[in-house]
Order: structure tokens, then C-alpha cells, then sequence
């Protein structure tokens, strides 16, 4: 098996603060604030092994994505090279 599991899933959201409380409220998960390139930060919830990003929507991290849902998920590659080269046999863009 070319992965150790989930790394983390980002999710757009029309308002990141409002989304990340209610996280905190009703299920009691810690936030912290993640850096996305070009400064910016938003928050970001451990769960076990992986995590949950917010990006608002239409932000640069996520293409300019407008509307909310999931965006990507990315798993964590034990052999990145190998895994890259699969993944682009298959005709998936890694």
C-alpha cells in the first residue's frame, strides 16, 4: 500500500469563522489556524491522524472555488515518486 491513510480534507465555506465555532461548539474540537500560501491563514481541526481545513470560498488556495463543499482530499503517499507515477498512469493529475 502505497499510503499511511487520510491527511486532511479542505472544505470551502461561505464564512470560516462562523463554520469553525459551530465545529467547536457542537462537537468540542480544538481550532487552530493553518498557513495557506500567500499569507493567509484559516482555521484547521485535528481530527486523530488528519484534519479539516476551511478556505472560504473563492479563495487563491482553492482554485477560486465559489461554491461550498468539498474541495480536495489528500492522503498521505508513503513513496511519492512511485505514487505520482501511478496515480499519472491512470490519468489522475497528482
Amino acid at each position: 500500500m502505497l499510503t499511511d491513510g487520510l491527511a486532511y480534507v479542505t472544505l470551502v465555506v461561505d464564512d470560516t469563522e462562523s463554520v469553525a465555532r459551530s465545529l467547536g461548539q457542537v462537537f468540542g474540537l480544538a481550532q487552530t489556524l493553518c498557513p495557506l500560501p500567500g499569507g493567509d491563514t484559516t482555521p484547521a481541526f485535528s481530527l486523530g491522524t488528519s484534519a479539516l481545513v476551511l478556505v472560504p470560498c473563492g479563495h487563491a488556495f482553492v482554485e477560486g472555488h465559489a461554491k461550498p463543499g468539498i474541495h480536495h482530499i489528500a492522503l498521505q503517499a508513503t513513496a511519492l515518486e512511485e505514487t505520482a507515477r501511478n496515480l499519472a498512469a491512470v490519468g489522475i493529475r497528482p
